[in-house]
């Protein structure tokens, strides 16, 4: 249990990081280092990890200016038509009026404060940033984690029906359809490949978490 709620931490870490800022240096050197054969399975999560080394591999720094624009285009519509961009905020898609700062970003803002969590003061996105979602998740699983290395049952059956019900209730509502978007809108194949590793991944973890409470 402890190291299966670790190893999904560490993916949340992984797609958070991905998603929050363009490619730079730092997380290229950290892609770069990662161990791609690991995935060799004919899931859908595993096509994409297959898919992204291949993808990072190919990257050097001088090319990262493309990675910067495809992340402006997709992520932002830049270049696009109005609307167009796979927007990587929950309230964009759960909205009646598809627009920032509504009641999914109010309501994960009450989720991170029950926690003691906040938004870094050095991003300025809203807290229903796909990144800040995924974040939060991945502390939801190492807090769990170290509940079972303590052998606290009760913790351990908190932190998992909290993450059963930020999955349920956030991820689960919107990053499916954000992930189809995103694969449609991006013509580098680092962030075709963010998408399906991210839609797999999620539908793996609707069955983890669907066991869990079995």
């Amino acid at each position: 249990m402890e190291e299966t709620l670790r190893q999904r931490a560490l993916i949340y870490n992984l797609l958070s990081k991905l998603y929050l800022k363009e490619v730079d240096g730092k997380l290229l050197e950290m892609l770069k280092a990662f161990d791609y054969t690991l995935f060799d399975e004919n899931t859908e999560f595993d096509r994409g990890f297959r898919m992204l080394g291949k993808a990072v591999a190919e990257i050097t720094p001088f090319t990262l200016v493309n990675l910067a624009r495809d992340y402006a285009r997709s992520f932002f519509g830049a270049g696009l038509a109005k609307n167009c961009g796979a927007y990587p905020y929950e309230s964009v898609y759960t909205s009646k009026d598809h627009l920032l700062m509504q009641e999914a970003r109010d309501d994960v803002v009450r989720c991170y404060q029950d926690e003691m969590l906040g938004r870094s003061k050095e991003f300025a996105e809203p807290e229903d940033h796909i990144a800040f979602e995924l974040e939060f998740m991945a502390k939801l699983c190492e807090k769990a984690a170290d509940a079972t290395a303590l052998g606290d049952e009760k913790s351990l059956k908190d932190y998992l029906a909290k993450q059963k019900n930020f999955f349920e209730n956030h991820l689960n509502t919107w990053i499916p359809t954000f992930c189809d978007d995103l694969e449609k809108l991006a013509r580098e194949p680092f962030y075709k490949a963010a998408a399906i590793i991210t839609h797999g991944f999620i539908k793996e973890e609707q069955e983890e978490l669907s066991e869990a409470f079995a």
